[in-house]
């Protein structure tokens, strides 16, 4: 299904018609069309000159403690410890015990849910299970309707899923780990908020919200009493000190590269987690000196997806404002309406009758996004049957405008990679994973040239079928039940 860009919203005013802009397309060369293109978005505010490493740098000492007022700060990052897990991983592999650990990885619409075991470090799948749970009414990006946090549980975890644990021994049970990874905010077992992502009946907010219990309207204010509450009512009983939840899906693809990060760590002092697909976030770990010499890592969730542009571009306040979602940077780099902003200049830039204005009207927000880094990145040729109705001035035109989005994207990539970097005191080098990265390879190699570094790792998960982000959470209830198993 192609969705309509409304161009109708704030145009006037402040953007080059299609006329002012490319007065006749055909009648031009490509350095004309290199011009004009560059002038349209120019007056479109398209880059944020005030995106610099050095604002993200100021941000992020300031988000992450060096800053006083915790209101004024512009991320909010949840710190977690990382040491006593790190340590607890690197012990078990060199144990060379065998661990049964399952794991329920709940995104923004689709669930993941895994059985597996772990030896030297090595994680082997034996149990994979899939639910999409949004039903057709509940789009991606608003709350998901629940009658209560039971409710909430029993919507998003897959039923074949509950009945792998329910066959499983008493003595499997009660010696696995199990992790529940949540699309909310989460520090020490609490969510922080979910207002956004849950909607519920009873209680709204409800027992899945630790402030609202602390007002006295929930009875479950940590989230694994809930969780074990509905795995109770299904006739599965886990026991708490193995049951966990995830601090975050950027702090576990951290962990699920555990090896690596540690390599890092020793080598820069510094290791990031970049997630990059329908969603934009990053994670970052560095040492950090105690009073007596040694050192402990902090993790970082930097939720630097919802950082905000200084100067929205006037493109992608229109088509988030149809959205109904905010001006960031995630929707700027990747995301659900980047490719919708593509349409939207493109739409822009051409008359209603025109070969290309026709290709654009039948594109879909999704075919759109990938074409971006498809053909924007080199000069790889506009080839194929989808191409044969356009004109060559018009196949430039598209090249031009694909180059332009790639090239923001790579200046607030570096931005924030660079000012990220610089707050920790080291060069840290960014781990990675989502699509964005998985299917444009020369855009990471492209950032890493002009970093004059490797700042993106190059490195991939070791377990086939699992992204990092799962994979950490498979480290993450390991390295938990380790610990709450010494603390006994």
């Amino acid at each position: 299904m192609n969705e309509p860009v409304n161009l109708a919203s704030s145009r006037t005013g402040r953007m080059l018609t299609a006329i002012e802009a490319i007065p006749n397309l055909e009648s031009m060369d490509a350095d004309g069309l290199e011009k004009s293109v560059a002038l349209y978005f120019e007056k479109a505010r398209f880059v944020d000159k005030g995106l610099t490493p050095e604002k993200i740098e100021a941000v992020v000492r300031y988000a992450t403690g060096e800053g006083i007022d915790a209101e004024d700060r512009e991320i909010s990052p949840i710190p977690s410890d990382i040491t006593e897990r790190m340590d607890a991983l690197e012990a078990f592999e060199a144990s060379g015990e065998e661990a049964y650990v399952a794991t329920v990885n709940i995104g923004g619409s689709n669930t993941t849910a895994n059985l597996t075991t772990v030896k030297d470090g090595k994680i082997t799948l034996k149990n994979s299970q899939n639910l999409s749970f949004r039903n057709e009414k509940e789009r991606e990006g608003t709350p998901i309707q629940c009658i209560d946090h039971l409710d909430f549980w029993r919507r998003v975890i897959p039923s074949d899923f509950l009945q792998a644990l329910k066959e499983l021994t008493t003595d499997d049970l009660n010696n696995m780990a199990i992790e529940f990874a949540i699309p909310f905010p989460i520090k020490d077992g609490h969510v922080i908020h979910c207002s956004d992502k849950v909607a519920c009946n009873k209680n709204p907010l409800g027992p899945l919200n630790d402030r609202e219990a602390r007002k006295g309207e929930g009875t479950y204010p940590n989230i694994t009493q809930s969780v074990l509450e509905f795995l109770r009512t299904e006739g599965i009983n886990l026991i708490s000190d193995k049951t966990h939840t995830g601090d975050n899906d950027t702090i576990n693809g951290a962990l699920g590269m555990y090896q690596e990060a540690s390599r890092i760590l020793d080598e820069k002092g510094a290791v990031g987690f970049v997630i990059c697909g329908t969603g934009f976030n990053i994670a970052i770990f560095k040492k950090v000196a105690n009073a007596d010499g040694t050192y402990s890592i902090k993790g970082y969730n930097l939720e630097m997806g919802h950082f905000r542009p200084e100067e929205p571009c006037a493109l992608d306040v229109d088509v988030n404002a149809q959205a109904k979602t905010v001006d960031d940077i995630e929707s700027c780099v990747s995301g659900k309406n980047l490719g919708n902003v593509f349409k939207m200049a493109l739409t822009e830039l051409t008359n209603p009758n025109s070969g290309l204005r026709k290709f654009i009207d039948n594109l879909s927000k999704d075919d759109a996004n990938e074409m971006i880094f498809r053909f924007g990145i080199d000069e790889t040729p506009l080839e194929g049957q989808q191409f044969n109705a356009l004109t060559e001035n018009e196949k430039t035109l598209l090249k031009i405008v694909c180059k332009q989005f790639v090239e923001r994207v790579i200046i607030y990539f570096l931005a924030v990679f660079q000012g990220i970097s610089a707050s920790t005191g080291h060069d840290a080098v960014f781990l990675k994973e989502g699509s964005v990265f998985d299917k444009n390879p020369k855009l990471v190699a492209e950032i890493n040239r002009r970093a004059g570094r490797g700042i993106i790792s190059m490195a991939t998960p070791k377990t086939e079928g699992m992204t990092p982000s799962s994979s950490g959470a498979v480290f993450d209830a390991l390295a938990k039940s380790k610990i709450a198993e010494g603390a006994n």
